[in-house]
This record gives structure tokens, C-alpha cells and sequence, in this order.
């Protein structure tokens, strides 16, 4: 149950090879830049790298460049890198050229709406047969065109003496008037002062040489001709995209890389002319990324393993064949392994598997969560899909050996004819269901201590190992206990003796552990009275955890007794109903959909509760290289 060995890779060269470096990690997408100066003790020698990351503001650009014309770009998997100055080339040119055609279509979007504005001006007064500049051009009377609405209108108080104005309501809607109004230069302020006790709005028309319904349909005329010319700049446009398109992806994905190349160049460290850069690379990705440094001239790089680096705490990267990965979902959520750690993710995959199955026993329930769990790992890619269809189809497993499908526990009694098989009816059998629950939890907790010793071999702490309650003296205490009641009750027969010397070895090796310990890496002297008080209360609490922690298994047990239950209670309410079918139906859907939510936290506590704790610290961190497409 290792994690992937990982190693230290220090790379170090001349300033102008920097970015061929990191290019180089960023292209491996499995590098984890890390923090220069905890490797080096004449860190505060070094200064640090200082980017511009223009990467990022040329891909804005090309990016809103993009957006103008409603086009979207995606990353090219391509091996071909451009340079910078090939990339920044290219976006400007690629700029001015889209600049230029959009551009010349807002200058047009413009001039469509300057005529427009004039032909809504207009066709309130295209009823006149004059030109409009003639009115313009009047030495002596002053023109307006004015929309006066028909109540104000009736309010309008001109003088009696008409020759010094003339009003004439050109057309109407059904709110206002459309008026031309001729006022004598010589009255103008007096009219004036009559038309501001009033609302209106005067209609801005000049320099049109025609009358205003030729003008309308010249200005009409005239915008299609500019539809047509904003037509071929767009059609223009869209050829020089489809021109362009695989090549603005392919300068996108180069951005892309080089903005990765920036993530990792953040972490050099500066030096006189040479940079400093270390990071952590998967062992089976070594060749791979020694490959690629080679080919730089002016560069030298340095591998070291993890292992002789724990005090950096190296980044863990879990390993799992397929069967096990989607279990690294539940071993996530309580925390990582640390490095030196074993990954317990096939443990949790084996022992959650197989009590989910016992505990939600049934052929039909257990297919239907199964086919539900590819439902959502297929079609929905629910990582959690994975781990219901496991367990469907475990539950199936035991389902056939309890002899329950949908909670008929008739319906596979042809087959077991066939095959001489007698299943387990859960109501017939409740001591040997709840004795095998606890006897589940026993070899769970042996196995997990088990594990413990192994993870604290392989970190080298051989004393915890041995003296710890849940290293060698704790499965010799444990199994001695249970050894010994079940002598006791008359299911085994053995020397009790034996055990009891057994028993009380472990206890004193458990007592004097950290005395122990002491002696050996030559700690402090303890105090005697403070370390027997709290020895013999932790000595208390361990064999009561031992008691509580193996009562705990016995809800695998009741959980197969609440599934007949409930299947129970369906039937009999089909039966009371009288739509035996739909009730049936809906029951099981129901008592599908519940009770697996149920089991399935209620596994996950026994894991984390009672198994976890014994062998599986966390505190690790996730591997996160630095990735390029």
C-alpha cells in the first residue's frame, strides 16, 4: 500500500536558460516547483526572480481580440512552441487586421444611425413639397418644426395678429402634433415667449437638398449600400478567421505553456547569472524530465530521493490499480498520508466493500444501486459512481447468500436446489449474524493493526512497532483477550495460563513504552508518580477502546436485520394497500435510496472511527504539478 516515490530534482544553470528550463519542467506536467531556500543554507545569498509574466496580458489580448468577433479559442496539444517574439508578431498583426475590419464596421454602424435618426425626423414630415433648406434660407422669416402635444397645443395662446406667425399642423399620432411654424424675425421673441409657456420639442432638420420624402428614400437607399459594405467585412472577417483559426490555437497553447513556464520560474531563486530552481518529479517520470534538461546547453540538475528528504516533507501522490482508485475519494476526505506513510485506500476499498455488501445484502436493491452507480460515473462522471457500483454489486453477492431479491427470499430457491446451496435466512439465524459481525470487526481491527506495524517499519520506528497498543503488544493483548473469553465460555479450549502471561507481558511492555523510549533515545528522566497515575488510566482506556471499538462491528449485524425489517413492513402494507405491485415498487425504491445512504455513512464511520485511528495519521500533502496541455 506505498505512495508513488517521488524525488528532488535541483536544477541550476545561467540566467538565459531559465526559460528553456522551466519549459521543460512545465511541458513534463508532473513538476512541483518548490521553495528554494529550506534546501540551501546560503539561501539569503540568493534574490528572487522578479516576471512580467507578459504570457498572461498578450493571451488577454488575443483573447478579447477573439471575443469581438463571437469566436472561441481552446488550447492546441501541440509540441511545436513558438517564441515570444514569433507570438507577440503574430497577435499584433492578427490585431491590427480585426482593428481595422471592425473599425470600419462601427464607422458604418454610425452613419446608419445618423440616418436613421434623420428618417424619424423626417417622415413626420413628408407630407411637404419643398425642400427644407429653402425654409432655411429665408432672409427675413425664422422656421422650426416642433412636436406639440394635442393637449398643449389647445393651450397655445398666439397673438390675433397673424402676419406675425404662421402655424400649420403638418400630420399627427395620436398624442401630438407635428407643426412648421414661420415667425417673423422682427417678432421672434415675442412669439417665442408664447411658445415656453408651453411643452414642446423642436425636430432638428437641415441640410437636405430634397424634399423630405425624397430624402427619405435617399438616406434609406444609402443604408443598404452600407448593409452591404458591413457584409463583406464580415464575410471578410470570417475568412480570415478560418485562415487563422489553427493557428491562433496553436499561439493560445503556447501562451498557455508559457504562463505555466512563469508558475514555475515565480520559484527560482537568482544567483550572480545563474538561477536556482528544485521541484518534485514522480521516480517514473526521471528519464523522462532528464531527457529534456539534457538537451539544454548550460544547465546541470541533481536527483534526490524522497525518502532520504522526509524533513521536507515530500508531496504524496496516491497509486491504486482502477478497481481501488475511486476509493482515494474517502481516504481524501479524512486527510492525505504523508509520504513516509502507507496509502490505505485498498484497505478502505476491501473491508467498505465487502460490510457495505453484508449490511445491504440483496441481489435486485444491490444491481439497481449498481446500475445507478454507472449512471452516474458514465453519463454524469460522478466519481462516487465507481464506489456504488462496487458496492451494488457486493451487496448483490451477499444478497444471494442471505437469498434476498427485492425481499422475496423465495424467489432463488430454484437455484439453489440446483446448486445444493442453503442461504442464510436472516430471521432464522440472529446470534450466528450478530456473533459473525462481531468476529468482521475483530479480523478488521487485527488487520488494521497490523498495518500500523507495517507503516511504522518502513519509518524506521521500530519501538513504537512492538510496544505501542496497537503495534506487536497490542495484537498479542487483544488477541489474548479474546482468546481467553472464548475459552471461558466453552468455545474453544485452551491453556488459559498461557494467555494470561500473555495478558499481563503486553501490559507491562504497553506500561513501560515510553519508559522505554526514554532509555533508549535518551530523552529526559520522567517523573514516576504523574507516569504510573496516567499509564494505568491509558492502560484503562485501551482495553476499553479494544471493547468498544469491536461492540461497535455489531451494528453490521443490526443493519442486516433492519433491511428484512424494513422489507417487511413493505409487504405488509402492499398486502394492507391492496396495490401490491405499485407498493412494491415504490418500496423498494425507497428502502434502496435510504438505507443505502444510511449503510454507506454508517461503514464510513466504523472506517474512520475504528480502523483509521489504529494506522492512519493524514497530514500529507497532494501532489499538484504544474500542467500543460
Amino acid at each position: 500500500m506505498p505512495v508513488v516515490n517521488m524525488k528532488l530534482v535541483s536544477i541550476i544553470g545561467f540566467i538565459d536558460e531559465l526559460d528553456s528550463a522551466s519549459l521543460a519542467c512545465a511541458s513534463l506536467c508532473a513538476f512541483e516547483p518548490d521553495v528554494v531556500d529550506k534546501f540551501f543554507k546560503d539561501a539569503n545569498k540568493f534574490t528572487n526572480f522578479v516576471s512580467t509574466n507578459s504570457a498572461v496580458s498578450h493571451e488577454n489580448i488575443l483573447t478579447e481580440i477573439i471575443n469581438k468577433i463571437n469566436k472561441k479559442i481552446s488550447e492546441l496539444n501541440t509540441s511545436d512552441l513558438m517564441s515570444r517574439k514569433q507570438i507577440i508578431k503574430y497577435i499584433d498583426s492578427f490585431k491590427e487586421k480585426i482593428d481595422k475590419n471592425i473599425n470600419k464596421i462601427n464607422f458604418y454602424k454610425n452613419e446608419i444611425n445618423l440616418n436613421n435618426n434623420i428618417i424619424n425626423n423626417l417622415k413626420y414630415f413628408k407630407n411637404l413639397d419643398y425642400s427644407i433648406n429653402k425654409f432655411k434660407n429665408f432672409e427675413y422669416i425664422q422656421v422650426k418644426f416642433l412636436k406639440i402635444s394635442k393637449l398643449d397645443f389647445k393651450k397655445l395662446n398666439l397673438p390675433e395678429n397673424c402676419d406675425k406667425f404662421i402655424i400649420e399642423k403638418i400630420s399627427e399620432d395620436n398624442e401630438n402634433y407635428y407643426c412648421v411654424i414661420f415667425i417673423s424675425k422682427e417678432f421672434e421673441k415675442e412669439i417665442n415667449s408664447v411658445l415656453d409657456k408651453i411643452k414642446f420639442n423642436e425636430i432638428e432638420i437641415s441640410g437636405l437638398e430634397f424634399t423630405p420624402k425624397q430624402e427619405i428614400d435617399k438616406l434609406k437607399l444609402k443604408n443598404k449600400m452600407i448593409d452591404a459594405e458591413i457584409y463583406k467585412l464580415k464575410e471578410g472577417i470570417e475568412k480570415f478567421w478560418e485562415h487563422q483559426k489553427i493557428t491562433c490555437a496553436k499561439v493560445y497553447s503556447c501562451l498557455k505553456k508559457y504562463e505555466k513556464c512563469e508558475a514555475i520560474k515565480n520559484y527560482s531563486k537568482i544567483y550572480n547569472d545563474n538561477f536556482v530552481l528544485v521541484g518534485w518529479v514522480p521516480e517514473f517520470k526521471i528519464k523522462e524530465i532528464s531527457e529534456k534538461l539534457d538537451k539544454i546547453s548550460r544547465v546541470e540538475y541533481f536527483v534526490e530521493s524522497g525518502d532520504e528528504l522526509l524533513k521536507f516533507s515530500p508531496p504524496t501522490k496516491l497509486k491504486n490499480k482502477n478497481i481501488f482508485s475511486p476509493f482515494e475519494f474517502f481516504v481524501s476526505t479524512y486527510g492525505l498520508p504523508k509520504y513516509s506513510d502507507i496509502d490505505p485506500t485498498s484497505f478502505v476499498a476491501i473491508t467498505y466493500t465487502i460490510i457495505f455488501g453484508i449490511m445491504f445484502a440483496d441481489v435486485g436493491q444491490g444491481l439497481l444501486l449498481a446500475l445507478f452507480g454507472l449512471f452516474l460515473s458514465k453519463i454524469k462522471k460522478i466519481a462516487l459512481g465507481k464506489i456504488m457500483t462496487t458496492c451494488g454489486i457486493s451487496s448483490s453477492v451477499f444478497g444471494f447468500i442471505f437469498g434476498s431479491v427485492f425481499g422475496f427470499e423465495e424467489a432463488l430457491n430454484p437455484i439453489y436446489n440446483i446448486i445444493n446451496f442453503k442461504p442464510i435466512r436472516v430471521m432464522e439465524s440472529p446470534m450466528k449474524i450478530i456473533i459473525s459481525s462481531i468476529c468482521i470487526g475483530i479480523f478488521c481491527l487485527i488487520l488494521a493493526m497490523c498495518a500500523n506495524i507495517y507503516s511504522l517499519m518502513k519509518k524506521n520506528n521500530i519501538l513504537e512497532a512492538i510496544l505501542s497498543h496497537s503495534g506487536a503488544c497490542g495484537i498479542a493483548l487483544y488477541s489474548s483477550l479474546i482468546l481467553l473469553l472464548l475459552g471461558n465460555l466453552g468455545v474453544i479450549s485452551i491453556n488459559p495460563i498461557i494467555l494470561e502471561l500473555i495478558i499481563i507481558s503486553s501490559l507491562i511492555f504497553i506500561f513501560l513504552k515510553e519508559f522505554i523510549e526514554n532509555k533508549v533515545y535518551k530523552r529526559e528522566k520522567i517523573n514516576w508518580g504523574d507516569y504510573i497515575i496516567s499509564q494505568f488510566f491509558e492502560l484503562f482506556e485501551i482495553i476499553l477502546g479494544y471493547f468498544t471499538n469491536t461492540i461497535s462491528f455489531i451494528r453490521i449485524g443490526v443493519f442486516i436485520f433492519v433491511h428484512a425489517g424494513m422489507m417487511m413492513v413493505v409487504f405488509s402494507l402492499a398486502n394492507m394497500t391492496g396495490q401490491y405491485l405499485l407498493t412494491v415498487v415504490l418500496g423498494n425504491l425507497f428502502v434502496t435510496c435510504f438505507e443505502a445512504l444510511l449503510v454507506g455513512m454508517q461503514v464510513m464511520r466504523l472506517q474512520f472511527c475504528e480502523l483509521f485511528g489504529r494506522f492512519f495519521e493524514g497530514g500529507g500533502r497532494e501532489f499538484k504539478p504544474v500542467i500543460t496541455n
